[in-house]
């Protein structure tokens, strides 16, 4: 799918039910060897927001991430800043509902490779507070596997 084309809105999924904030439940990887990987461990944090304007933003962090010894940022060591990128997953952008599910274009995002390009994920569940996402992982260099993501809806 072009990065600058997103899909038409699909009528079968309510837009109206994505909009707001959801926090993140967990993260899952299920690769074809039979091992089931949880990227960011069993209780990981962060929230995926879908605005009615169209932009998005999804923000998830491992429990368990350490400050840093200096108080500036910038004068971490390389061990610290390889901790931080490795406990960390973010980007943002705009999106569009698609047949089955939702795309996401990233704008911004930690790991430079997804900028300008559109990632799609599938809807496996959406009802009563709690969303689903599923996207498939194939690739050069790749292990193939399917990523599942749930979320619960935060509180207003």
């Amino acid at each position: 799918m072009a990065a600058d084309a997103p899909p038409a809105d699909d009528p079968a999924i309510d837009r109206q039910r994505l909009i707001g904030r959801w926090e993140i439940r967990s993260w899952q990887e299920f690769h074809e060897d039979g091992r089931v990987i949880a990227p960011f461990g069993d209780r990981p944090r962060g929230f995926l927001r879908y605005r009615p304007d169209g932009e998005m933003i999804c923000m998830i962090a491992r429990p368990d991430r350490e400050p840093f010894a200096s108080p500036r940022q910038f004068e971490a060591s390389a061990a610290e800043k390889a901790r931080a990128y490795d406990g960390f997953f973010t980007y943002a952008g705009t999106y569009a509902i698609c047949p089955g599910g939702v795309t996401h274009r990233v704008e911004f995002a930690l790991f430079p490779n997804w900028e300008g390009l559109t990632q799609v994920r599938r809807i496996a569940h959406l009802c009563a507070g709690h969303l689903c996402l599923e996207a498939d992982v194939r690739g050069a260099g790749l292990s193939p596997h399917r990523v599942r993501i749930e979320w619960d809806r935060a509180p207003v």
